[in-house]
């Protein structure tokens, strides 16, 4: 059911899955940022407006898209499914929210972006 959430969210954002190589496992993502080292690009959303305006605006922006799949393993969880990666470590109440995460110990790279603080801008910042 939450796979089918997943893939409801990212169709309502015109197909973007196509666009970024999102992961929707948190440890596969870990694994796999660990194996090639690079960050993990978390993106932590609800079903809210919020979640699908974001993957709307910023990532169908070809920059973004490329920067994204060029220097870290996306990934996208869905909060209402709290079991897909360990929240007690990225913890918010304000979605979305985008976390860029060291792989080999879990820390913070960046302060995390959250809700309307999530632009294009904003994004290539991060890199």
């Amino acid at each position: 059911m939450k796979k089918v959430a997943l893939f409801l969210l990212l169709l309502s954002g015109f197909i973007i899955a196509e666009n970024l190589h999102w992961m929707g496992n948190y440890e596969r993502a870990l694994q796999k940022a660990k194996i090639v080292e690079k960050p993990l690009f978390l993106l932590g959303v609800n079903r809210g407006k919020n979640s699908t305006a974001i993957l709307k605006t910023c990532f169908s922006k070809d920059s973004v898209v490329k920067e994204v799949n060029s220097k870290t393993v996306p990934v996208i969880v869905l909060f209402e499914g709290k079991n897909s990666y360990p929240i007690e470590m990225y913890y918010t109440t304000v979605f979305p929210t985008i976390f860029v995460v060291n792989p080999k110990d879990e820390s913070l790279l960046h302060k995390p972006l959250y809700g309307k603080d999530i632009t294009v801008d904003s994004i290539l910042k991060l890199f």
